[in-house]
């Protein structure tokens, strides 16, 4: 009795358009492509960035992502988000810890940064680089969180794309926001 009330319960949401199985389907599908692109051992170790247009389709440039904001009082920084790579990962069922060193630019030098670490599930469409430390010619030091929020992915060309926001707080600090695909290297 109670399998044919929610047997009828779950058509009935599916009928009115409250639900969506084909929709839910493709965001689980999305997720666990996700994981088998950047979580599994064999998979890529390195991945460049572009900013996308706002359809996912093709990269607007081939320069990374891109922030901007002040040092200190009054210097204009830039920052480009050119790439990032793998050096370790664990893969444990549905997730995988994944550290990344990031290829960044601030005003055109490179900041020393630490690794970042990232988990990713099977269940998660976004990947987070957070609270990973930056300094910049020994006077800019920063905090800086990158979020990748996926909604494309493509086994076959390894790559994924979605919208990207990079914030930087410290003595410098930076926002950016944008569209983004991710291929890998």
């Amino acid at each position: 009795m109670k399998f044919v009330f929610i047997k009828c319960l779950s058509i009935m949401l599916l009928s009115m358009g409250i639900v969506s199985s084909h929709a839910q389907s493709i965001s689980g599908q999305k997720s666990n492509d996700v994981l088998k692109l950047i979580g599994s051992a064999n998979s890529p170790r390195s991945f460049t960035f572009c900013n996308a247009d706002k359809n996912l389709r093709r990269c607007k440039n081939s320069k990374g992502l891109k922030a901007g904001g002040l040092g200190g009082a009054f210097i204009p920084l830039g920052l480009e988000l050119k790439s990032f790579r793998i050096v370790n990962r664990k893969t444990n069922g549905n997730s995988a810890k994944i550290v990344s060193k990031l290829d960044t630019l601030v005003n055109g030098i490179a900041p020393k940064c630490k690794n970042s670490e990232s988990t990713i599930s099977a269940s998660s469409k976004k990947l987070e680089f957070k609270g990973f430390y930056c300094n910049w010619l020994a006077i800019g030091n920063v905090f800086a969180k990158v979020t990748l929020d996926i909604q494309d992915v493509d086994n076959r060309r390894k790559t994924f794309s979605g919208k990207y926001t990079i914030r930087l707080v410290g003595t410098g600090n930076m926002f950016g926001k944008g569209h983004f695909i991710a291929r890998a290297s």
